[in-house]
């Protein structure tokens, strides 16, 4: 049983690892928020791995609008648009 934990561990290690590497790799085009579509701001995050020497550090993206109420539900700006479009067409 111990065996079959450490070679889970170990797939696990590898995975995030795999996924990590992807992740700095990754070009760093700006981005649009999909909640609110205001462009994404960059923070620095460092990723690391509890009882090894790996980590990584790259910039993720994130945006304000987020951090305002994350229980709240919200609609893209571009629906919100569409939204008020239609309401003010005239039948």
């Amino acid at each position: 049983m111990k065996a079959s934990l450490h070679v889970e561990r170990e797939g696990l290690v590898q995975s995030l690892k795999n996924f990590l590497n992807k992740a700095t790799s990754q070009s760093r085009r700006p981005q649009l928020c999909p909640v609110c579509g205001d462009m994404m701001q960059s923070m620095d995050a460092t990723f690391w791995i509890y009882g090894t020497d790996l980590r990584w550090s790259f910039p993720l993206p994130v945006c304000a609008c987020e951090s305002i109420d994350p229980t709240e539900s919200h609609k893209s700006a571009k629906e919100d648009a569409a939204h008020e479009g239609k309401a003010q067409r005239p039948n």
